[in-house]
C-alpha cells in the first residue's frame, strides 16, 4: 500500500510540474522554448507621430531648390555608399539657402562630420522622435546644444558637397530605438507633401532618375548598419 502511495503521489507531481511548465514557458510553433526575459526586437511602425500631432513643414524653401547634380535623393536608395539603404533624404539648395526647422524641436548635439570642420550634424528631439540634419554648413546663431526652436526658425546654410560640386544637407527622422524613418506622406503638412512630390518630379524629369517616390522603401534602418556621406 505505501508503494503504491508514493507511486500516485509521485505520478500528481509529475503531472502538474509538466501543467506548470508548459504555462511558465511557453512555446512557439516550431517548439521552441521561449525565455521568460525574452523581448521583441523593437520595430517601428507608421503613423505613430500623428499621437504627438506631428505634421511636418518643409526644412527649406522651395525656391532654393535646385537641380544641379540629383535634386531630391530619396530614402530607402541602395547603392556602393549606402548599401543598406539611404537612411535619409537628401536635398539639393542653392549656396545662400536656408535649413529651416520642420517642427518645434529641442537641439540636442551639434557635432562636426570627419574632416569636414566647416559643416555640421544637428540632432534635435520633438516627443518621441529625433531629426537629423547632416552636412550644415554655417550655422544660425540660434542653432546651440539646448536651444528650443520653433518650426520654420532658420538652423544654417547648405554644406558644400565638393565631391559634388553643390550645396545641400541630408534630412533624417530616428524613432526611440535610433532607427531611421521614411519621412511619408503622413508625416508632413498637406502643402509640404504636394510640394516634395512637385520637386521630386522635377528631379526626375531633368535628371531621369530611376526613382519615383521620395521612399524607394519604408523599411526602417537599424542604427548600427546606418553609413553616412
Amino acid at each position: 500500500m505505501k508503494k503504491q502511495g508514493i507511486v500516485i503521489i509521485v505520478f500528481v507531481v509529475g503531472v502538474l510540474l509538466l501543467w506548470g511548465g508548459r504555462h511558465i514557458f511557453p512555446r512557439s510553433s516550431a517548439g521552441i522554448t521561449l525565455s521568460a526575459t525574452t523581448s521583441p526586437t523593437p520595430a517601428s511602425s507608421h503613423p505613430p507621430q500623428l499621437q504627438l500631432g506631428l505634421r511636418l513643414s518643409l526644412p527649406f524653401n522651395p525656391a532654393d531648390f535646385l537641380v544641379k547634380r540629383f535634386g531630391l535623393y530619396p530614402f530607402g536608395l541602395k547603392s556602393s555608399e549606402h548599401p543598406e539603404g539611404h537612411a535619409g533624404i537628401n536635398i539639393e539648395l542653392s549656396q545662400n539657402a536656408a535649413v529651416l526647422a520642420p517642427t518645434d524641436m529641442d537641439i540636442l548635439a551639434i557635432t562636426n562630420p570627419p574632416l569636414r570642420p566647416d559643416e555640421h550634424n544637428l540632432l534635435a528631439q520633438q516627443g518621441g522622435y529625433k531629426f537629423e540634419f547632416l552636412r550644415v554648413g554655417e550655422l544660425a546663431a540660434g542653432s546651440k546644444v539646448g536651444s528650443h526652436v520653433k518650426q520654420g526658425d532658420v538652423l544654417g546654410k547648405p554644406g558644400h558637397n565638393r565631391s559634388l560640386s553643390t550645396y545641400g544637407f541630408h534630412f533624417g527622422v530616428l524613432d526611440t530605438y535610433d532607427n531611421a524613418l521614411c519621412p511619408a506622406q503622413n508625416w508632413w503638412q498637406s502643402g509640404a507633401w504636394s510640394e516634395l512630390q512637385q520637386l521630386l518630379q522635377k528631379s526626375l524629369d531633368d535628371h531621369k532618375k530611376p526613382y519615383t517616390s521620395l521612399c524607394v522603401s519604408t523599411t526602417p534602418i537599424p542604427k548600427l548598419v546606418r553609413s553616412y556621406e
